[in-house]
């Protein structure tokens, strides 16, 4: 596999089942089966589940958000002027660059009025109220299946908050737009892998002019997008996680991030390590005097490698840091060949770690990643050590079935395989300490959507603070970026007003009051953004697999790290009543 592979999208927030288990994998395709990509013919793991897609739900006088033009094959190239007798800056209304171009969505831009294509191969859909004179249009990044692009769980996350907040019905979207009339919010969705985000961008920054894009994408795509059309004064919303390469940049305050950064999990390892130890040194029986041996993994992509960085001064083992255990510690980075991730694995295997932690992305635990070949070369080059403990990274925690289904093989197939699960544990997102919000989240999702993955709430929130942040700017006649991060800036205090249970209409209401501010309440929890670096810190959690007969069973956010007390919180039973 190559280093520079497709990331997962689900850097965010996945909340897995009901109950919530939040995670963290930078960029790839959701988990799911293998999808073809007509536009490449390579197959990539995915983000196509089946199903057809639906509108999302209603909002207070609107309809669900739909899929504008078919499957979202492309009509034109993008910036091609309208057809119909409607030349280059001759345009008047959105409506007439529709009309000219076969009902195809095209938008009459208000810089020249020149009517230009809002759907392209790398911008293959489009959702909303497209010919309404007042539409606000904007950008949304996600890895699309070449022959179902609609079909997409970051894109059905979106669309349940669009309906929600009025659909593509003209009556819906943002009041107080000219003349009193509602903006309708118009959404183009494009494709964030390798060799479509440049020209995705420069679609909807240059072509299109949209002030405000979603960024799913890869740290270096969205710093890239953000310097590369600067002079555009774009917003920027990431609902998945950056690196400090992000943080760092002279952004003017225009990119802000949901899922914080690699940094906020080295806490949660640090104390899950101790809690490890501990586990590991009592159920083999060793003394203080016995020293324990430690393998860190990462890999050379910007999240692993930040996290590793962030990890090496806090991890503690053997009552030492990790320079003074000296060869008691070994750090292994994997560049994806199958050729390095064997080597590798011999080198761990015959290392013979008691504890392996991951800061590693999908080539950790998948089908044959390296967990899975460090077991298979085990019991020849071991040496006859018990076999590792392992603590796997937020990454991980969004795609645990291959690793699952190993489990699950041995405790059915191995007399001697006791509790193995027992030997896994993992590091994720802490939910919301309320996880009412995000339940109530997924049974709307489900309704609308049958094959949806709940596991997509920071989409979803996504919207509701682009939509409120938008309104907030107070530029009706036309939004910045700029002014939407002055509208940022007005949902982080005041009184609580949450997301998809507040009504919109009172959430609008709020903010129509002039400098007025509000808390708005999320189904990741509080807003706790730094204002300055509008990075959204996360608090980590803990992940473990339980036992039902001869199979493993996922346990979500069994412990929580408390940052006053510094110490892992909760119940472990379910997995381990010894841990």
């Amino acid at each position: 596999m190559a280093a520079n592979r497709d990331w997962a999208l689900l850097i965010g927030a996945a909340v897995l089942g009901a109950a919530g288990c939040l995670v963290v994998t930078p960029l790839d395709d959701l988990p799911g089966e293998k999808i073809a990509d007509n536009r490449g013919g390579e197959a990539h793991a995915g983000s196509g589940h089946g199903g057809t897609t639906q509108g999302g739900e209603a909002g207070e006088g609107g309809e669900g958000a739909q899929p504008q033009g078919g499957s979202g094959a492309t009509s034109g190239n993008a910036g091609n002027s309208g057809t119909g007798g409607i030349a280059p800056g001759a345009c008047q209304t959105n409506a007439e660059c529709v009309q000219a171009n076969a009902d195809e969505p095209y938008r009459c831009r208000p810089s020249d009025h020149t009517c230009v294509a809002l759907r392209t191969d790398a911008c293959p859909l489009v959702f909303g109220a497209v010919s309404n004179p007042n539409a606000i249009y904007f950008g949304a990044f996600a890895t699309l299946d070449g022959a179902t692009p609609e079909d997409n769980p970051v894109l059905w996350a979106h669309q349940l908050a669009l309906g929600e907040l009025g659909g593509d019905s003209n009556n819906g979207g943002l009041p107080d737009g000219p003349d009193g009339k509602r903006r309708p919010l118009v959404m183009i969705a494009c494709e964030n892998r390798e060799g479509y985000v440049d020209l995705a961008m420069k679609h909807l920054a240059e072509e299109v002019q949209v002030p405000a894009v979603i960024g799913t994408l890869k740290p270096g795509d969205l710093l890239r997008a953000y310097e590369d059309h600067a002079k555009r004064d774009i917003f920027y919303l990431s609902p998945v996680s950056v690196t400090s390469s992000v943080i760092d940049d002279d952004d003017d305050g225009r990119i802000w991030n949901l899922l914080g950064q690699p940094s906020d999990f080295a806490p949660t390892y640090a104390a899950l390590l101790k809690r490890s130890e501990a586990w590991v040194r009592k159920s083999r029986g060793l003394v203080k005097t016995d020293r324990l041996k430690v393998v860190l993994v990462t890999t050379g992509d910007a999240f692993d490698s930040e996290l590793r960085n962030s990890l090496l001064p806090t991890l503690r083992f053997n009552e030492l840091s990790i320079t003074d255990n000296g060869e008691d510690f070994k750090g292994i980075d994997l560049d994806g060949s199958a050729e390095n991730l064997a080597t590798k694995a011999v080198e761990i295997a015959e290392f013979a770690p008691d504890i392996v932690i991951s800061a590693a992305s999908e080539l950790f635990v998948m089908d044959d990643g390296l967990q899975q070949l460090i077991e298979d070369e085990w019991g020849v080059k071991a040496g006859g050590h018990p076999r590792p403990f392992y603590i796997l990274s937020p990454y991980n925690a969004g795609d645990v079935t291959a690793l699952l289904a190993r489990i699950s093989g041995k405790l059915e197939g191995d007399i001697n395989a006791g509790q193995d699960q027992q030997r896994y544990v993992g590091v994720s997102i802490a939910p919301a300490a309320d996880i009412s919000m995000q339940n109530a989240y997924g049974i709307r999702l489900r309704s609308k959507f049958k094959n949806a993955i709940v596991d997509t709430a920071n989409y979803y929130d996504a919207i509701y603070y682009l939509a409120y942040a938008m309104y907030g700017a107070n530029e009706p006649e036309g939004l910045t970026g700029t002014g939407i991060t002055r509208g940022m800036q007005r949902l982080l205090t005041g009184d609580a007003y949450k997301i998809g249970q507040t009504p919109a209409s009172a959430t609008f209401k709020a903010l129509s009051v002039e400098d007025a501010t509000i808390h708005l309440d999320s189904t990741l929890g509080l807003p706790d953004f730094d204002p300055k670096t509008g990075v959204r810190p996360v608090d980590g959690g803990v992940f473990c697999f339980k036992r039902l007969g001869n199979t493993a069973k996922l346990a979500p956010d069994v412990l929580r790290f408390d940052s006053q007390s510094e110490t892992l919180t909760g119940d472990f039973s379910p997995c381990n009543t010894g841990f």
